[in-house]
């Protein structure tokens, strides 16, 4: 657990753990708000963990349907139980469950997750998932500049592109990570 983000004025230089060790780093992000609200679930059959607990159709069961950030899945196409606190995620299931409410046979939610954040004049944005990648490559512009896209990997295939104010040559690496491409093939591509 994090009790401290490290300074030295101006600007973070890394954080403390409830342990005592300090993790150094260039930048630090806080994210605010993602622990679902499912205490007021408990007692009432409704399966819960990190979230509502869905098959991969987004049904918990004995009629309850799940969207959103509460909802906990499990992804048909990357194999784990996802959560995520996305508007564009909210609205997908959104659409998804009411299709699977009214269909004779509900099917599997399926999407390539993508998030965005504006962070002052800077725009971040993220297709599929970064996290757990064992790869990670700059394609088109530098780090240092701060505008760049990245294709991230895990067990040779693509997982995730970022891009940071590069909106039109991340939108062309979305197909690569729903294809979940070969990496090799990608970075060729």
């Amino acid at each position: 657990m994090v009790t401290r983000v490290c300074h030295d004025g101006s600007r973070a230089t890394g954080i403390e753990l409830a342990d005592g060790r300090t993790i150094d780093a260039d930048a630090v992000i806080v994210g605010v708000g993602t622990l679902p609200n499912i205490e007021w679930l408990a007692g009432s059959g409704v399966p819960v963990d990190n979230g509502v607990e869905c098959d991969e159709t987004l049904h918990a069961g004995s009629g309850v349907w799940a969207a959103g950030d509460v909802a906990s899945w499990p992804d048909p196409v990357s194999g784990e139980r996802l959560r995520i606190e996305h508007r564009t995620n909210a609205a997908e299931q959104g659409m998804a469950v009411a299709r699977n409410i009214l269909a004779d046979r509900p099917s599997a939610f399926t999407s390539v997750p993508y998030v965005w954040s504006d962070q002052y004049e800077r725009k971040i944005q993220i297709y599929g998932l970064t996290r757990g990648a064992d790869r990670m490559q700059v394609i088109d512009g530098s780090l240092a500049e701060r505008r760049f896209t990245a294709l991230f990997g895990r067990d040779g295939r693509v997982t995730a592109a970022v891009g940071m104010d590069m909106v039109r040559p991340l939108r062309a690496l979305r197909k690569l990570v729903a294809d979940r491409t070969d990496w090799d093939t990608a970075l060729v591509a």
